[in-house]
């Protein structure tokens, strides 16, 4: 799919995996395995470490605006996003899909994050 990937990590129920696309580090788990297979849904998640604090306000308003992409802080208060799809009987291109709208709301997602950094100078 134009990922480098990291070793799947098999030590608990939900496979999981790092993927890196233009420099930037996703966290793939599958969820809704039965023994590590016919997983139901993925779960993507992410987080911009040079945006800290970001406000409460403004996350509600993202969290309004996109469909998918939900944000909140991280334990160290960094911007953490993440989405969740269901996968139970999909295609490979329905997955490429789910990549393709990731790729792109964590695009649009750094542009209105650098807005709020922009009004903290």
């Amino acid at each position: 799919m134009g990922f480098e990937t990291s070793e799947m990590l098999l030590d608990h129920d939900f496979p999981s995996i790092i993927i890196t696309n233009n420099d930037e580090k996703t966290s793939v788990v599958l969820g809704g395995c039965i023994k590590r297979k016919n997983c139901t849904h993925i779960f993507l998640s992410s987080s911009f470490t040079d945006i800290i604090n970001p406000p409460y306000e403004w996350m509600d308003k993202i969290n309004t605006e996109f469909d998918f992409l939900k944000v909140t802080r991280s334990k160290n208060n960094e911007l953490f996003f993440s989405e969740a799809h269901a996968i139970d009987g999909t295609t490979r291109t329905h997955v490429r899909k789910i990549f393709d709208f990731w790729n792109a709301d964590a695009a649009e997602l750094a542009i209105e994050a650098l807005k709020i950094d922009d009004k903290k100078k």
